[in-house]
């Protein structure tokens, strides 16, 4: 029978609860609040007294509140399609979700179970495996071909002296090797956490819109149908803004 507790205390997302039975460390449970179920992770366990970190706001949440403990940690999905996925730190399949911001206790599968994939075995029923031994030949092809692709990449990005892309794979790539980056954006804001490791906002050319950012990941069509949150940013303020980042061009 699952572990179940009983909200005692709340400060921000920090909540305090009693509990029934056993919690292990980093375990999982769900509060419920409001018709809402709120995921949480014990951060600290002291006899009956569990200490949670809940992922998400706990505006309304009352001392009596019942949780219900999963008996398990923090886990991933893993299976055919998640690279093309665009997911959150939950992974939450973010695709499959309405607005810019996450409706609260709203939680998505990461896959598409209905999805069918081609398939090449590299291993049979009853065949010995190890640790990170490949199954599967179609997917060690294409990796093996996208890695020669994307190692030439990295070998030129990190020998350029500045590089202008979108909020894309090649400013987070620009980044990694802490090549000089200017990122161009539009439809989409670097304020929802797409921005590259170590990017500063010297390298952030935008221009403001009430209307923006019209989605998480820009895929609507803009509503005004003149797409002026990109075509307001003009060659030459991409100019400067290198010149700013390298110093002045001849």
């Amino acid at each position: 029978m699952a572990t179940k507790g009983t909200v005692s205390g709340v400060i921000a997302n920090m909540v305090t609860l009693v509990v029934d039975g056993p919690v292990a460390q980093n375990e999982i449970c769900y509060i419920s609040t409001g018709g809402d179920r709120l995921m949480a992770e014990v951060i600290k366990v002291v006899g009956t007294q569990v200490y949670v970190q809940v992922f998400e706001s706990t505006r309304g949440l009352k001392v009596g509140a019942e949780a219900e403990f999963t008996g398990h940690m923090l886990e991933v999905t893993l299976g055919p399609g998640m690279l093309s996925k665009n997911y959150d730190g939950l992974q939450n399949d973010l695709d499959k979700m309405d607005g810019v911001f996450l409706k609260r206790g709203q939680y998505t599968y990461p896959l598409d179970k209905g999805s069918k994939w081609h398939f090449v075995p590299l291993a049979k029923v009853g065949d010995q495996v190890e640790a990170a031994a490949w199954l599967e030949g179609k997917g060690l092809q294409i990796l093996e071909r996208n890695y020669r692709c994307k190692k030439g990449e990295i070998d030129l990005i990190a020998n350029l002296d500045c590089v202008v892309s979108m909020d894309s794979l090649v400013m987070h790539l620009a980044s990694l090797m802490a090549t000089p980056t200017v990122s161009v954006w539009g439809a989409t804001h670097p304020g929802l956490g797409f921005l590259g490791y170590g990017f500063g906002q010297e390298g952030v050319l935008q221009t403001d819109f009430a209307c923006r950012p019209c989605s998480v990941y820009g895929k609507k069509p803009c509503k005004y149908g003149d797409y002026r949150c990109i075509w307001s940013i003009e060659p030459q303020m991409i100019l400067d803004r290198v010149e700013r980042l390298v110093g002045k061009t001849e």
